[in-house]
């Protein structure tokens, strides 16, 4: 009986564990795991937009109620102050969530300082004293104020480029030229090719002063994967099927406007993208593109 009785128990105990597994296959949560926090981390704004709004979430299960205070910090190398780039909307810093409304937004009132450049500016935005829920690990946001006044904005943006391939004849595509982040003199190019070349791989070019003249070097990698490279190659034309006055130091391309101050970019040069198998350039594959010439023309 001593042993019957035991193993009764014991049997008894694994149906009540398996009973209890068999009604908890779910986690189950409960509103002390409520947490506010941003929903997305950063945001670029252009100075010329009246209002930023950035939402920030209360998450619960049923619907709880909560608040969260924020601080904002100016960036310590592009710092936007306060009261001269923008101002804030929500005197209070504090946003309150109830059960009707889970989301609030945090506003900022951007100032457009049209004619003065002053290179994009950028703040963060802190989440901190979260009362009656979790601070969340999305608690900081970062602001880009994007600045308009880019002493080469006649050049910046999409291009219409046109051209005669080696390869296909006639041929269009699109350009993108976009500033550089730290020096206005410089810009990133992407796409200077029909092929060989994409997005994860522009090519730099440097504007002289009286904004004449963009240089492009040669030699910039236009494209890489696991087992190949493209290199950006250019020369001064084609003879009798051979190319002629390599270039060893940059592009001169000459730029103009046209009626509207748009600019206008010509590549008078037969250039390429020349595929190799390793990252020093050697063991030649042979030519992803190559275009006798190039025309870009700025579009917006």
């Amino acid at each position: 009986m001593k042993i019957f009785k035991n193993t009764t128990i014991v049997l008894a105990a694994l149906a009540a564990v398996a009973l209890a597994s068999c009604n908890n296959d779910q986690p189950e949560f409960n509103d002390k795991d409520a947490f506010v926090s941003f929903t997305d981390t950063k945001a670029s704004v252009d100075e010329n937009k009246a209002t930023l709004e950035i939402p920030v979430q209360l998450s619960s299960l049923k619907g709880k109620e909560g608040s969260v205070d924020f601080e904002i910090t100016p960036d310590e190398s592009a710092p936007a102050v306060e009261g001269t780039n923008y101002t804030v909307a929500n005197a209070s810093r504090t946003l309150t969530f109830t059960k009707e409304s889970n989301v609030q937004n945090i506003k900022l009132n951007i100032v457009d300082l049209a004619g003065t450049f002053t290179g994009d500016l950028r703040l963060t935005i802190k989440l901190k004293n979260a009362q009656g829920v979790n601070l969340g690990t999305e608690n900081t946001f970062q602001v880009t104020i994007a600045d308009l006044d880019h002493p080469l904005a006649f050049m910046l943006g999409t291009f219409n480029a046109s051209g005669e391939s080696k390869f296909d004849g006639a041929t269009t595509w699109n350009v993108e030229i976009k500033k550089d982040d730290s020096d206005v003199n410089k810009v990133w190019i992407y796409k200077i090719l029909p092929g060989g070349t994409n997005d994860k791989y522009p090519v730099y070019g440097t504007v002289n002063e009286d904004k004449t003249e963009l240089r492009i070097p040669v030699g910039q990698n236009t494209l890489k994967s696991s087992s190949q490279y493209a290199w950006l190659f250019a020369f001064g034309g084609i003879a009798d099927g051979n190319f002629t006055d390599e270039v060893t130091d940059y592009m001169s391309c000459p730029i103009t406007t046209d009626a509207n101050g748009k600019a206008i970019i010509s590549i008078p040069y037969v250039f390429g993208a020349y595929a190799t198998s390793d990252a020093a350039g050697n063991d030649g594959l042979g030519w992803f593109e190559l275009m006798l010439s190039a025309k870009l023309h700025k579009a917006n």
